[in-house]
């Protein structure tokens, strides 16, 4: 009975070793995704930058309404990657 409960104890450390480190990827590849999203939108305000700058205004107006929907859009994804990264670390350490 003894050797049941030690292969069935094995077993789930293996599961849950399986489980932590697809969590780890998981928790790297949206860490990965907020970089790429910040990166595009700090382009976005240097293109924004120079369009300020230049004299002629075609296309500034989409380009602002383009910017705004994709600083709303990065503000809502890092939110939900915040409460997902909390969620993977909680199950990762309880």
């Amino acid at each position: 009975m003894a050797a049941a409960s030690y292969d069935q104890l094995l077993k789930q450390v293996e599961a849950l070793k399986m489980e932590n480190s697809n969590l780890r990827q998981e928790l790297e590849d949206n860490s990965n995704h907020l970089t790429k999203l910040e990166t595009e939108a700090s382009n976005m305000k240097i293109e924004i930058h120079h369009w300020h700058k230049q004299e002629d205004f075609t296309g500034r107006k989409k380009l602002l309404r383009t910017f705004c929907r994709t600083r709303k859009y990065l503000n809502n994804y890092k939110e939900v990657l915040k409460m997902k990264l909390w969620l993977l670390l909680d199950r990762l350490i309880y």
